[in-house]
């Protein structure tokens, strides 16, 4: 008799570890990591050509739509960044997932190295211009707050509205899509 309130005991303790370990938080997997993608000058000189290529288009008055891919777009980064060293930026990969552009890079200023990360979404504005909205900055590990999301959407939108804006081109975007592995820009000359 005084086995089976102990044999009681132990089967409900047994019970109660068993719930608890069905609901404990387990180890979540990583997110699987890109394949690297691939940098060529011959990339970033067809993005180039793709996109003089609609502007010529453009000149007739019909829409135009220029298809870039990851590879293009990851291969005009690294050239630009090797351009412009001052940026401390280098080692991009570009990635066009989920309708959202995602940013990996180095970032190297004298002793300091971190990886960057950004997510960015891209729409056509009123005005005909691309538009983009950080959703995540990160130096490391290290969140960027949303006050410091903002002023860096605002710095890329002054340049995307600037040199690259509808007025100084003469081509209005009127779509941008983001897809698996591409961007999509649709435009017509003003």
């Amino acid at each position: 008799m005084k086995n089976k309130p102990f044999r009681i005991l132990m089967g409900l303790a047994a019970l109660a570890l068993a719930a608890l370990a069905c609901n404990l938080p387990t180890r979540q997997a990583a997110p699987p990591t890109p394949q690297p993608i691939p940098i060529s000058q011959e990339a970033a000189d067809s993005l180039e050509a793709t996109v003089i290529a609609a502007f010529e288009q453009a000149q007739s008055g019909e829409p135009v739509t220029v298809v870039l891919d990851e590879t293009q777009i990851t291969s005009y980064t690294s050239v630009f960044f090797a351009a412009n060293p001052d940026l401390g930026l280098s080692a991009p990969q570009v990635f066009l997932r989920d309708g959202q552009v995602l940013v990996n890079a180095q970032y190297v200023q004298g002793p300091i190295q971190s990886p960057v990360e950004l997510a960015l979404t891209l729409n056509a504005s009123a005005e005909g211009n691309i538009q983009a909205s950080l959703v995540t900055v990160k130096l490391g590990s290290i969140n960027a707050p949303d006050s410091m999301k903002e002023s860096i959407s605002a710095v890329v939108n002054q340049a995307l509205s600037g040199s690259y804006g509808a007025s100084a081109t003469g081509l209005r975007i009127t779509g941008v899509t983001v897809g698996s592995g591409t961007l999509s820009l649709t435009g017509v000359r003003q």
